[in-house]
């Protein structure tokens, strides 16, 4: 399922550039002819949605994300040692990978550093060197996956691995110096630590949960919508495909590479299959906040100058903004007020929806 509604509301921003569609000439959702897209509208009061249960935030919780932001720090360091690889470890290896008795281009390399567990080869071969030591050498017989690429796409392959050294990875230790080098503030110890790490954890469960209802109402009540056959805003449909893409822009510019060779690597896929799921992603944003605006023009629900305003303070402060004005940098306006337009409109229709969560079976 689609994800319209963002835990992090900065990322739903840059992302879905919120709720609302335009017309040619304007990004204001008002101004948008929303009754010659829609030719019947999908009941949407009284509905049922079928969802998860809310996460329960446990004591256990907190010590698994304290070790996550420990280990993600940037601050551990690799010890060898004189015993058998597990997951976890860092493996210094060198490897060939032969193909019909033939050595194949970009199999081979010496003196890798490859995390256990890390998921970077192929299904099978990081899971093959577990229980193997410094000085092993490892003949690792494995198929390519199917949907990889052409040259190799399903072919059976034998790597041989000799292992070089085996390294535990230690993660800094939780002290006063480490939390206070987050900079966070009003965290200075390890009880305001862990009373900060609950509190953003239940805040983040309580958001995903809520998320996830909004995202299956809009879902159900668009699929149930007949939209007439006018061709949707072309200049509207290019701008919601630039959100969606934006986030893989930044991180292919992050590791210097351009959008179609992130996309090979991340996604393998070629760039036009991208591009035209991105636009097939982008017409199913557009439809929902078509639907959106004219249930918001049925039910009478606008979101006012004060509830923008109230609104942008109290989310510059969650997140860590010095301003409002640094806040409001970082996305379009009319895009956040359509964004709260839209969790408005759901939060209303939710007030009449029944909801079961899914049991464990």
């Amino acid at each position: 399922m689609k994800k319209r509604f963002a835990t992090v509301l900065l990322a739903s921003l840059v992302m879905l550039a919120g709720c609302g569609g335009y017309d040619n000439t304007s990004m204001d959702i008002t101004k948008i002819d929303v009754d010659s897209y829609i030719e019947t509208l999908g009941e949407y009061k009284g509905l049922t949605i079928e969802t998860e249960p809310k996460m329960t935030i446990t004591d256990n919780t907190v010590d698994d994300y304290i070790d996550y932001v420990l280990s993600a720090s940037g601050q551990t360091s690799t010890t060898e040692v004189d015993r058998a690889a597990k997951e976890g470890d860092v493996v210094n290896i060198d490897y060939e990978g032969i193909k019909d008795g033939v050595a194949f281009e970009g199999g081979t390399d010496t003196g890798y550093d490859l995390t256990l567990g890390s998921g970077k080869f192929i299904p099978g071969f990081e899971d093959g060197l577990i229980g193997y030591k410094k000085g092993d050498e490892v003949s690792l017989n494995l198929t390519f996956p199917e949907d990889y690429t052409e040259e190799l796409a399903g072919a059976e392959v034998v790597f041989n691995v000799k292992i070089n050294s085996v390294k535990e990875v230690s993660a800094p230790e939780l002290t006063e110096t480490f939390i206070q080098s987050l900079g966070i503030k009003g965290v200075s110890d390890e009880e305001s630590f862990r009373n900060y790490i609950r509190e953003n954890l239940e805040t983040n469960a309580e958001d995903s949960y809520n998320n996830a209802l909004r995202d299956s109402l809009i879902t159900q009540i668009s699929e149930n919508t007949v939209f007439t056959e006018a061709e949707l805003p072309v200049n509207l449909l290019n701008y919601y495909v630039g959100q969606i893409q934006n986030k893989d822009k930044t991180m292919a510019s992050q590791y210097g590479v351009s959008l179609e060779e992130f996309v090979s690597t991340y996604y393998d896929m070629e760039l036009e299959a991208y591009e035209e799921q991105c636009r097939t992603q982008a017409e199913t944003m557009l439809k929902d906040a078509i639907v959106c605006e004219k249930i918001a023009r049925i039910e009478g629900i606008k979101v006012s100058k004060k509830e923008a305003t109230e609104s942008l303070e109290s989310d510059a402060e969650k997140y860590g903004y010095e301003s409002v004005d640094e806040y409001k940098q970082s996305f379009d306006e009319q895009d956040y007020r359509n964004y709260l337009l839209e969790i408005k409109v759901m939060d209303y229709l939710l007030e009449s929806a029944t909801i079961v969560e899914k049991t464990d079976e």
